[in-house]
């Protein structure tokens, strides 16, 4: 989501973020953790709208580290990013945004959409 924000298409006003990266291994390893990192700093370069970033504190294929550095690297190039890393869920935190995660999720997403008057019939 975040490399399609990237691109600028007309219309597209906002980015959800829900545990995105890329080269996670079953094991929680990444295949090229300092260019996954250098990827998304790329995409911050690039991206002119708002993004919302939402992982869990446990998501075994991108740890909390790792997150940090991609959002970091994504903000110091310029990116816009509201990031929000929320207490462990379940038994892997990837999990976070199937239906047994909605309640911790929606709202937040709710709230960040709401803040860009994006939302209209959000009721916080």
């Amino acid at each position: 989501s975040l490399f399609a924000g990237s691109l600028g298409a007309s219309g597209v006003r906002a980015v959800l973020n829900f545990a995105g990266g890329r080269g996670a291994q079953a094991d929680g390893s990444i295949c090229n953790r300092e260019g996954l990192v250098e990827t998304f700093g790329n995409a911050g370069a690039k991206t002119k709208i708002p993004t919302f970033w939402l992982y869990s504190e446990n998501d075994q294929l991108f740890d909390p580290d790792l997150v940090q550095e991609m959002h970091d690297a994504f903000s110091d190039a310029g990116g816009n990013a509201k990031f929000v890393m929320v207490e462990p869920f379940q038994e892997n935190g990837h999990f976070l945004f199937s239906d047994g995660g909605v309640g911790i999720w929606k709202p937040l997403v709710k709230s960040f959409l709401a803040g860009l008057d994006l939302c209209p019939r959000c009721k916080l």
